[in-house]
């Protein structure tokens, strides 16, 4: 990963929704967005800038975003404060936008990749109430990483 891509992330983390092409007012909610076509070295320069502010705020113990995440789900309680400190650059992937914004759309949109899925030939349980749907089996064509899936991914949220 480059420095000049985690230097220009850190520059957008600061002025949330400019790297977003947005030109009114900024929500105060509004976090780092990992487009649908984000890289491995965007999606990671994005969760660098969020570790770094953990790391900051959470010192010892909270070396990192995934950290936060694990002592948060073994209810520690510096680790909801941290979390919050840091929300603001917190990434969040299309879909998890989509669904605190616009449940509705985020509905209509795993069904369309459950159905592109399903007709790629991939096994998959059947899903919930949300939409949202798992793997039974990883057969020929991958998991949920694998190129048929998240092209049915971008295809159904880019609607």
């Amino acid at each position: 990963m480059s420095n000049s891509l985690v230097t220009r992330t850190r520059r957008l983390a600061a002025q949330p929704g400019r790297h977003l092409g947005r030109t009114g007012p900024v929500r105060r909610d509004q976090r780092p967005l990992i487009r649908l076509d984000a890289t491995t070295d965007e999606i990671e320069a994005l969760r660098k800038v969020w570790s770094e502010c953990v790391a900051r705020e959470g010192g010892p113990g909270y070396p990192d975003g995934r950290s936060v995440i694990r002592r948060e789900s073994q209810h520690d309680p510096k680790a909801k404060l941290v979390r919050a400190a840091c929300r603001a650059q917190e990434p969040e992937f299309f879909e998890e936008r989509q669904r605190r914004t616009d449940n509705a759309a985020f509905r209509d949109n795993q069904r369309q990749w459950y159905e592109c899925a399903k007709k790629a030939g991939y096994r998959l349980t059947t899903p919930d109430e949300d939409g949202e749907f798992g793997i039974t089996e990883v057969g020929p064509n991958g998991d949920f990483q694998s190129p048929k899936m998240t092209a049915c991914r971008r295809e159904a949220f880019s609607r």
